[in-house]
């Protein structure tokens, strides 16, 4: 696999992270005022969401840190 390709998924992955927290940070916030019915329960997924945003774009940083330390690897190798 190409360099470029695993960056690219790391990058992709730390966007998509940021995307769902996003989306389910505002699910928080909105929580009580959109739907009168809300119950603590339905606050759970988009909590829960949150927690696997942040799983994700800390794997996903891994990726990039580790292409980060491999590509300085190469090229202190190459000089």
């Amino acid at each position: 696999m190409a360099i470029n390709s695993v960056l690219s998924t790391g990058v992709q992955g730390i966007q998509r992270g940021l995307s769902g927290a996003r989306e389910h940070a505002q699910q928080v916030a909105s929580f009580g005022t959109t739907n009168q019915d809300a119950s603590v329960s339905s606050l759970a997924e988009p909590l829960i969401g949150l927690r696997q945003d942040l799983a994700q774009v800390q794997a996903s940083a891994k990726v990039v840190s580790t292409v980060d330390e491999l590509l300085n690897s190469l090229l202190e190798d190459l000089s």
